[in-house]
């Protein structure tokens, strides 16, 4: 190994980010009306799991998450616990009938995939793949 070569580690990983950086580049915005239907207050809790039950921790709307349209395809989601608020701003994609989130701002991308008229699951991703077995489910609160 020479002095400038990378470990064979190392190397997948600037693989997979430079796969991602082009990814990111080639995937559309979202269509407006589809991003726009993630606007409003949403129950969070676990996501559904083959092989499991979820017998704690399901949504509370008392406890929302809200997402704002700040743009055609922008939005911006914002949890408040604890009495403090995270937002968070994305802008929406379109891929395979899923819904990737970029992130405006350095952070992590996520992925959401419409599972119900009124529900939604949102996956972190890992290296350039959804984690759908750690996912939150969103459930439309009404009102």
């Amino acid at each position: 190994m020479t002095e400038h070569s990378l470990s064979r580690p190392l190397a997948l990983a600037v693989v997979a980010i430079l796969c991602a950086a082009v990814a990111r580049a080639d995937t559309p915005d979202a269509a407006p009306q589809d991003a726009a239907w993630f606007a409003g207050k949403w129950a969070v809790g676990p996501a559904d799991r083959p092989g499991f039950e979820t017998i704690v921790g399901g949504g509370d709307c008392a406890r929302a998450v809200e997402i704002r349209m700040t743009g055609p395809v922008a939005l911006q989601r914002i949890v408040t616990r604890s009495g403090k608020r995270y937002v968070a701003d994305f802008t929406v994609k379109s891929f395979g009938g899923n819904y990737p989130w970029w992130p405006s701002q350095d952070g992590d991308a996520v992925i959401a995939k419409k599972v119900a008229d009124d529900t939604f699951v949102l996956a972190s991703t890992r290296i350039g793949k959804a984690d759908w077995d750690n996912a939150l489910k969103h459930t439309r609160c009404p009102g």
